[in-house]
Order: C-alpha cells, then sequence, then structure tokens
C-alpha cells in the first residue's frame, strides 16, 4: 500500500502513533510518505492527527482513499477559544467521514460510536526497555507516577494514603510530569510524604527504574455529596439508593497507556477503577484496583511491606501484556482491520 502520514501537530500521540508506526509499516513493505498535502490521488490510505484532519478535502480528490484520524477528540465550543490555532476544521464532521479512527481504549473507542462505526482500539503504548526490576527487601520504597499532570491534581485519595503510609514507612513519591510546560503540582500534593518532581521526557525508562511500585490515578474530581443527593432524592422511587454507592467520573479518553511502562520493567500497578485499567490489571494477582482511599492505602502497603508480591504482581502484569496487548500484537491486529476495511471498500 501507498500510505501517508499528514500532520503539523507535536505530541506524545503523534509520537506513537505516527513516529512509531511508521518504522513498521516501511519493514512490512509498505510505501510511506511524510506530509503531502494536496496529492491524495496517489495514496490508498491516509492517516491524520486529530487538530489537523483533512478527511473531507481527501475524500472530495480520491474518493477510493482509506481516511483514518489518529487519536480523536471530541471539541467543545471552550476547547476551540483556549485553544485559537487549533481545530481549525470542523472536527466533527471530520469524524464521521472518517473510514476509521484510532483510539487508545475502550473507554475512548465508546465515546465515539456516536459520531463513527469504526473506532479501532490501538493501544498507544511507547517503545520502553525491558527490563525488568530486582525486586528486594529495602527499607526505602519509592512509589512512582508519569503522565499528564491532571491526574496528579485530581489524586486526592492516593495522597492521603501517601501521607498516612509516610507515618509509618519510609517512602517517596517520584512524579514524573511535564513541568516545564505545566508548571509544578500544587493541587492535592501529599503534606507528609517526600515528593520528587522530576521533568517528564520520552525517554524516561531510567527513572522509571527506581521505582519499586507504579501507581496510576484516573478518576477526575467529582461532587460526590451532590451527585448522590440528586440521586436520592430524585431518582430513588425508581433506583435503589444507598450513601455509599459509588459516583465515579474519568475522561472519555482515559487508557491503559501509564501501565505499560511499569509493566515493561516488572513494576506493579495500583491503580483506579477505570474500564481500562481493571481490563490489564487483574486485582490482586498483577497488581491493585482501588475505588476508596481506603482501598489505596491498603493495597499500597501490602506492596510496601513485600518484595516477593511486588516481583509476582510485576511480572504477571508484564506476562499479560506481552501475551495478549504487545506492541507487535498491536501492530497485528491494525493491519488485519485495515485489510478488511480495503477489501470492502473495493467491494462497494
Amino acid at each position: 500500500m501507498k500510505i501517508l502520514f499528514n500532520t503539523n501537530y507535536v505530541s506524545a500521540a503523534t509520537n506513537i502513533g505516527i513516529d512509531q508506526m511508521i518504522p513498521k509499516l516501511e519493514a512490512a513493505g509498505h510505501n510511506i510518505k511524510r506530509n503531502d498535502w494536496n496529492n491524495y490521488q496517489n495514496y490508498d490510505l491516509v492517516f491524520f492527527m486529530s487538530p489537523d484532519s483533512r478527511v473531507a478535502e481527501a475524500k472530495n480528490k480520491n474518493p477510493n482513499i482509506l481516511t483514518c484520524i489518529i487519536d480523536p477528540k471530541i471539541v467543545s465550543f471552550f476547547d476551540k477559544i483556549k485553544s485559537k490555532t487549533l481545530w481549525k476544521q470542523p472536527i466533527m464532521r471530520e469524524l464521521r467521514f472518517a473510514d476509521f479512527l484510532l483510539v487508545s481504549s475502550i473507554e475512548h473507542r465508546d465515546s465515539l460510536l456516536k459520531y463513527n462505526k469504526n473506532p479501532f482500539i490501538n493501544y498507544f503504548f511507547p517503545i520502553t526497555p525491558k527490563e525488568k526490576k530486582q525486586h528486594t527487601e529495602k527499607k526505602k520504597i519509592t512509589i512512582g507516577y508519569h503522565g499528564n499532570k491532571v491526574h496528579l491534581d485530581s489524586m486526592a485519595d492516593v495522597s492521603w494514603a501517601l501521607d498516612k503510609l509516610s507515618e509509618k514507612y519510609d517512602i517517596e513519591f517520584l512524579a514524573i510530569y511535564n513541568i516545564q510546560k505545566l508548571g509544578k503540582w500544587v493541587m492535592n500534593r501529599p503534606k507528609k510524604c517526600k515528593v520528587i518532581d522530576t521533568q517528564w521526557t520520552s525517554d524516561m525508562a531510567e527513572d522509571l527504574r527506581k521505582c519499586d511500585i507504579g501507581v496510576s490515578p484516573s478518576l477526575q474530581p467529582i461532587n460526590i455529596k451532590l451527585g448522590l443527593a440528586f440521586t436520592k432524592y430524585f431518582l430513588n422511587r425508581k433506583f435503589p439508593y444507598s450513601p455509599d454507592d459509588y459516583l465515579f467520573r474519568f475522561k472519555y479518553s482515559n487508557g491503559p497507556g501509564r501501565l505499560y511502562n511499569f509493566a515493561m520493567l516488572g513494576i506493579p500497578v495500583v491503580a483506579d477503577a477505570t474500564p481500562s485499567q481493571c481490563q490489564f490489571i487483574q486485582d490482586e494477582k498483577s497488581g491493585f484496583i482501588c475505588c476508596t482511599k481506603e482501598s489505596w492505602y491498603n493495597s499500597l502497603e501490602r506492596l510496601i511491606g513485600d518484595a516477593n508480591l511486588r516481583k509476582m504482581q510485576g511480572e504477571n502484569l508484564f506476562n499479560f501484556i506481552e501475551n495478549n496487548y504487545s506492541i507487535e500484537k498491536n501492530f497485528e491486529r491494525l493491519m488485519g482491520f485495515i485489510n478488511d476495511l480495503q477489501s470492502v471498500k473495493k467491494r462497494q
């Protein structure tokens, strides 16, 4: 196939969805071109990043071309106001016109089915050295996070658990995020537990190897009292109510990407109970899934005090992902999906 990648958008998703994919496509024998905005008639397939998608234009010039939007975003009026240089295209129309979308999780897929019938999950896993950590009994334990600052700002339950645990154990929290772009983390930061702020880079394996335990907070803030009160007083006639019911909020594009780096290093992960994280972590076998701050405390304490448990869970997480969702398996599934789409298009 002759495949075109068109984007001027720089992001971690661009790095994984385009830069990381191109060598695999070339190795598979495909002819690849980067950024040709005029000659769509020369290609069988074109990929766009969401902010600069030109699906309608490509199809107008070549009705037979397959079109894909990588990491598609649902853009609100307020998003357009905040970012004047991006989202110039009518992106909702682009989503509907594309032959398929490349999404990062079941949450992301399900949120986009109303716009496009072909969102395909291609987990956005960065190439990471597979060097398993040797877990040993030790006094100081490093608990690590890497990812967007928004999850640090939202991790009140995790910070509560870290502060409580720091009263009993010698622990430190390694927070890897984009300090240069987003500023230092302040909101919901632990008050007692030592925090090491570290600048995020695409090559952070050396920093992650310092970690004994990984965390992946993913839930976003919500006013639980108001939410449950609404349920109690307005919906309780039809739906059973308990003040202990759960009310969760998470990003529509939430995914398992932050688990991957820890997994490849054999580091167990404690995570919030979002769909993707429940899909990848088997609770108590390859990590822990948490619904409350007490659960965060209990799960972290079990791992802090047991090097064998850290080793076992880290190995299980590595094996589960390698056996089922490795970068190579993701690529094979994607190419099978594209070939099927091509066959259908040729018959039409």
